[in-house]
């Protein structure tokens, strides 16, 4: 008979034996010298940008020294900033290999070992004055077959003086990406035609002669151009020149007209102005026609930044431009097509607000709102008070009413408004900018304009009444949702990631923090 054993006299239940689970440890005999070859290079190949880290993988044992040193990839990247003796070191090494290479002094002893007749490389990058950018391609008509990125940068020069460098012939398929600055655009370098990545600064090119290198090139993806053209005119017609697969464009410091009004740029691409520097800042960039730039056919967002000069961001499916450092930036927003917008951000950055005018607003934020028709979302981002206070005004549709007259939706700014996102301005009080805000409100309210959203962002030193006051309570009438965030401040500076969080924010989430408020109404 089976004998049932319980937890009695004879003791607890006998419970079935566990499965033992025996984990595999590795023989403590196995030495340094039995790791596999191809694992050793794969960890070496993460220290090759340092030079005495992997000299210390090469002493480990003379099994690791044997498989480090017989491979020549570990050793293709050099600098002058090494020590000679270790600079010789890696050229041995590195035997036949096209190595990475990086030139920015010139000992006597190390030009015969750097000269391009004498190795093979894959990139260089040279930042030498005049003399020693001589001295190290003297006599010599090429670089190399194998040459895939070239750099040159010449140091402490007269921008106006440049340098005749032949070393380029032929059509060098390997090469993909130039970078020249104050070095002559060559009858060789315009013979290029495999180019995807090109930098020119400060040199002084014809105008013709920049636009036949872009010709020459059509995979070029990103172009980035610092240059005052010698000569301004071209037979060809504005927007002739194509660039099929550009997905980038910079221009730097200097007037982009007379080259940017001949290109063509594709859907998708980025085309940027930096023109802090610029005494022609304040000519207009964009031409009077935007056909031949299908990067702005399709504007839905537009970001203007207000600090010593202006940032614009015009942005949508089709592309995007960035102006930075407009004095006015109405010249170039009367010309964008603002009547696809669909959200419209506008900062002032605090250090540089106290220092604004009543002049400085604007009429340029008027034509933006009376363009807009299908404005949806309105973002108003640090600004002062007396800005906030005239967007208001602008928004309302007593702004456009005749004296005497009814209120009509006709002259309603940004009819399709539904959500604004806006930081609590940090020089007024709650009744400062509620007042007018809920006035508007209110305004657009009365012809059948009622927000969806309005979200408030607020540091918690601004005191914000709570949902049961009498403005909260009338805000609540006349928005559908009325929200509230805080950003905190880390070690008494601003929380930007936070801030940044918060206005990227835009439709209903939950997880709000104990601070937060959310008022409804039906």
């Amino acid at each position: 008979m089976a004998m049932a054993l319980t937890g009695t006299a004879l003791g607890p239940p006998m419970s079935a034996p566990a499965h033992v689970s025996v984990l595999y440890t590795p023989d403590s005999s196995l030495s340094w010298d039995s790791i596999p070859s191809d694992m050793l290079l794969e960890v070496a190949s993460y220290m090759r940008d340092d030079r005495y880290a992997l000299l210390s993988l090469t002493r480990v044992c003379s099994y690791w020294r044997q498989v480090l040193v017989e491979c020549p990839l570990n050793w293709t990247q050099i600098s002058t900033k090494y020590p000679t003796k270790l600079l010789k070191l890696w050229l041995q090494r590195s035997k036949s290999v096209p190595i990475d290479a990086e030139i920015c002094h010139l000992p006597p002893e190390l030009i015969p070992l750097l000269r391009p007749k004498n190795i093979s490389f894959r990139s260089l990058r040279c930042t030498l004055n005049k003399k020693n950018l001589l001295k190290l391609f003297e006599g010599l008509t090429k670089v190399s077959p194998n040459l895939e990125r070239l750099e040159l940068y010449r140091r402490s020069a007269d921008q106006r003086s440049q340098i005749r460098l032949k070393i380029i012939s032929g059509s060098m398929p390997s090469l993909k990406d130039l970078r020249l600055a104050s070095i002559d655009l060559t009858p060789e370098i315009l013979r290029l035609r495999h180019l995807v990545n090109l930098e020119l600064a400060h040199p002084f090119p014809s105008l013709t002669a920049v636009l036949d290198l872009i010709v020459s090139n059509p995979l070029l993806e990103m172009i980035t151009l610092s240059v005052r053209c010698a000569g301004k005119t071209d037979p060809r017609p504005n927007g002739a020149v194509m660039i099929p697969r550009l997905r980038s464009l910079t221009f730097g410091f200097y007037s982009p007209v007379p080259l940017f009004h001949r290109l063509s740029i594709p859907r998708g691409a980025t085309v940027s102005f930096s023109l802090w520097a610029d005494a022609e800042e304040c000519e207009t960039i964009l031409p009077d026609s935007l056909e031949h730039l299908h990067n702005l056919s399709e504007v839905k967002n537009l970001y203007v930044q207000h600090r010593s000069g202006y940032w614009i961001k015009a942005s949508g499916p089709s592309g995007e431009v960035k102006f930075e450092g407009k004095n006015d930036p109405d010249l170039e927003l009367q010309k964008l097509p603002l009547q696809f917008v669909e959200r419209f951000r506008y900062a002032e950055i605090r250090e540089c607000s106290e220092a604004f005018s009543k002049e400085a607003y604007p009429g340029w934020i008027s034509k933006v709102f009376g363009r807009s028709r299908n404005l949806k979302t309105l973002v108003i981002d640090s600004c002062k008070l007396a800005t906030m206070k005239y967007i208001f005004r602008l928004l309302s549709p007593q702004h456009n009413r005749a004296p005497g007259a009814p209120l009509r939706r006709e002259s309603l700014p940004c009819p399709a408004l539904s959500t604004i996102i806006l930081e609590v301005p940090h020089d007024g009080s709650w009744n400062d900018w509620a007042v007018p805000f809920i006035q508007m409100l209110r305004d657009r309210a009365a012809v059948g304009s009622r927000l969806q959203k309005v979200r408030i962002v607020s540091n918690p030193r601004v005191q914000i009444p709570r949902p049961g006051e009498e403005k909260r309570k009338q805000m609540a009438k006349l928005v559908r949702w009325v929200e509230v965030k805080y950003f905190w401040y880390k070690d008494g500076a601003v929380d930007e990631r936070r801030a940044r969080e918060l206005f990227e924010w835009q439709h209903d989430k939950e997880g709000f923090s104990k601070d937060d408020i959310r008022v409804t109404s039906d």
